[in-house]
């Protein structure tokens, strides 16, 4: 099954969430999930981003 880039955003943001419960904020396991959340949710501003260019839109 092929996820789309929202369901894999919200599958790390939970799994990050439950890593930081058990293991702590600074744990390396919970940093590596928040550093590829960092990556897929910079990857979603892109892709909105090239798709209200492509509308001819601003952000107001």
């Amino acid at each position: 099954m092929k996820w789309s880039l929202e369901e894999e955003i919200e599958y790390i943001r939970a799994k990050m969430m439950d890593t930081a419960d058990k293991e702590g904020l600074t744990a390396d396991q919970t940093m590596e999930l928040s550093r590829e959340l960092d990556r897929l949710l910079n990857q979603f501003q892109t892709e909105q981003q090239k798709c209200i260019g492509s509308e001819g839109k601003t952000w107001t």
